[in-house]
């Protein structure tokens, strides 16, 4: 990660994923879905997606190509977490996704 906004995401969705892995393991599918559902609006859409811009509308191409990269990272994990939830949604997404991440 190049820039602060990404490195904090990339943290956010660690703790994240070991939560809901937490939440998965006890059979705790209410706790599961309110984290994926706050770390999904309160962090990737809130904070990431805004912090990105710069980087993205920005003149250095690294930092806007690690941006691109670790949002298209966040993504796919957010989609795999959310998948025994939603799995009809997730896959959707996936199928409109997928061809852009290789």
């Amino acid at each position: 990660p190049k820039t602060g906004a990404e490195k904090l995401s990339l943290t956010q969705l660690d703790r994240t994923s070991a939560e809901a892995a937490e939440h998965f393991a006890s059979y705790r599918f209410d706790l599961l879905a309110q984290c994926l559902y706050e770390f999904t609006w309160n962090q990737v859409c809130d904070w990431f997606l805004e912090l990105a811009k710069p980087a993205l509308q920005g003149d250095d191409a690294d930092a806007a190509a690690s941006t691109r990269h670790t949002l298209a990272w966040v993504l796919e994990s957010l989609l795999r977490l959310l998948h025994p939830l939603i799995p009809f949604v997730t896959e959707e997404l996936w199928q409109a996704v997928a061809p852009r991440l290789g």
